[in-house]
């Protein structure tokens, strides 16, 4: 039926321990810390003016459709604080790191997502991932969560919004997505838990399946299945 399966990570393929509930309130000592890994002092209301950028690039707050890179927008916040000269990729690539060291939690499979993966790969599945990123963050770190969570090998079948230039629901994601593990977009289902996620899907043309795991009514966003773990997905497509 489905030749291939499109996964998205947070709270899909991955849950993440420790993060904090606001990134916003954690901008200053995320923003500090990268000045201190340059050994940088911020001149006085630096931080605050920095954490206004950052917040115009908050997706929650401001949506946007077309993506970013970590570049152009840690660009803008680093030339804020006063940071803005670095001496070569590696240096500005540290100091982005230790900003999102401040957010990130430990990545850990969830709903059985290690075991269903194995299934469906078993059986001849192709299988990959289309994540959107926050603030434009770099690849490796969504490389370093999957090994973290023992998915080390869906990495180089793995996209951003960033790489794509597009963040969900726009479909060049989940055309890139096929094209990436080459079948046509409606032999795939893509597998995901936000209403981006369906209507994406769909509107790219491929097959959507809602996971909630939620006691609440399951919305109707044009999925064609909805799951409650990973662990029935198996069935579908296998």
């Amino acid at each position: 039926m489905f030749s291939a399966v499109g996964f998205d990570l947070g709270d899909t393929l991955l849950d993440y321990a420790g993060l904090p509930l606001s990134w916003q309130r954690e901008y200053p000592r995320a923003l500090a810390a990268a000045a201190e890994s340059c050994g940088a002092t911020p001149a006085a209301g630096a931080l605050a003016r920095a954490g206004d950028v950052l917040a115009r690039y908050n997706t929650r707050l401001v949506p946007r459709a077309r993506e970013i890179t970590d570049a152009e927008l840690f660009g803008d916040v680093f030339g804020v604080l006063g940071i803005g000269d670095f001496p070569d990729s590696a240096a500005f690539d540290a100091a982005v790191d230790v900003f999102f060291s401040v957010f990130r939690g430990r990545a850990v499979a969830a709903h059985d997502g290690a075991s269903t993966i194995k299934t469906l790969e078993d059986s001849g599945i192709r299988v990959g991932v289309l994540t959107d990123v926050a603030y434009a963050m770099p690849r490796r770190l969504v490389l370093e969560d999957l090994a973290v969570a023992g998915l080390t090998r869906l990495g180089a079948l793995t996209l951003t919004s960033a790489q794509v230039g597009w963040r969900k629901p726009r479909p060049e994601g989940f055309r890139c997505l096929a094209d990436l593990l080459g079948v046509s977009v409606d032999g795939m289902l893509y597998v995901g838990n936000e209403k981006k996620d369906v209507t994406g899907a769909v509107g790219a043309g491929a097959s959507a399946a809602l996971l909630w795991a939620s006691d609440e009514s399951v919305p109707q966003w044009g999925q064609c299945y909805t799951l409650g773990g990973l662990g029935e997905l198996a069935a579908l497509v296998v």
